[in-house]
């Protein structure tokens, strides 16, 4: 399976906004908190080649870890709707719902989409590349 994870708009108090996309299609959309020079649970992670893998987390349960990235661990994939849900991870759903001028945006259909994504990939390990376009 080759992923790819485009970022398109980071705003300041809802975070970075992309597609992950799995086989040049689009599967969903990505929420991550905004980049605070890679710092544990309130960063997002650089841009770059990754390897995910497989893990049971004890709160989200099957998910995916992101791997190998410098002085972070335990970076998952999981389901949330607000930045403060992210903790350094990123969080998928199905939809970008926009609230009004000067309020948080929120992904929706979290749940079912990251249980989707459980299914989908079947694969122990996959490679990631993330990309800024912004």
């Amino acid at each position: 399976m080759r992923a790819e994870l485009l970022r398109h708009m980071a705003i300041d108090n809802s975070g970075i906004f992309g597609r992950l996309i799995f086989d040049d299609e689009m599967f969903c959309f990505t929420k991550e908190p905004l980049w605070i020079y890679n710092q544990p649970k309130i960063s997002s992670i650089p841009a770059g080649m990754y390897i995910c893998k497989k893990t049971k987390s004890p709160k989200f349960g099957r998910t995916y870890t992101i791997c190998n990235v410098d002085g972070r661990y335990h970076i998952l994939f999981h389901w949330g709707s607000k930045l403060v849900d992210t903790k350094g991870c990123i969080l998928v759903g199905n939809n970008i719902v926009f609230c009004g001028a000067g309020k948080e945006i929120f992904l929706t259909g979290t749940r079912a989409t990251h249980k989707r994504m459980m299914k989908t990939i079947i694969d122990e390990t996959f490679q990631i590349e993330i990309v800024n376009c912004f």
